[in-house]
């Protein structure tokens, strides 16, 4: 569960107790809140976007509750991580930010960016379509926009 203190609490559902929590924001004490989390379906790991001040996506092992990995979320010095979403097999994620307008494909097991699209308003949500081949994201106007992922070709430049 995620709260507004910058805590995310794993807990057991059966008997109601918290197995352990994960700071969110670790040493920085302005970050008060988590905008967004998503669990792998085999329920392993979580990413988690903290709030408006804090520029960082985190990986956790739900398991054992070790950081796997801290990722610079978006572009601008500020950032708002707005959404976020997992493919199924925990492997890639994407965000949307409302500061810099963008939505980024992310490779998790390297760690890094591996494509942006910035749009002309800021990007309120997003997700993958259940064959993870489009994201789908929403920008504060209402328009949504459907970006089609297609493999890259290593022979071209």
């Amino acid at each position: 569960m995620a709260s507004w203190d910058s805590m995310l609490r794993v807990c057991d559902l059966e008997c109601g107790q918290t197995l352990y929590t994960l700071d969110g924001c670790f040493l920085r004490s302005y970050c008060k809140l988590i905008i967004d989390i998503a669990i792998t379906p085999d329920g392993c790991q979580v990413a988690m976007s903290p709030s408006h001040r804090d520029d960082t996506l985190r990986l956790w092992n739900l398991e054992t509750g070790q950081t796997l990995r801290t990722l610079e979320a978006q572009t601008s010095e500020i950032g708002r991580v707005t959404g976020l979403a997992l493919t199924s097999d925990g492997r890639h994620a994407v965000s949307s930010s409302s500061y810099d307008e963008t939505v980024i494909l992310w490779d998790l097991e390297a760690g890094k960016k591996i494509a942006s699209f910035t749009g002309d308003r800021p990007m309120t949500a997003c997700i993958f379509t259940p064959d993870e081949r489009t994201i789908i994201a929403g920008d504060e106007s209402g328009r949504v926009h459907f970006l089609q992922l297609v493999e890259a070709d290593e022979t071209r430049a």
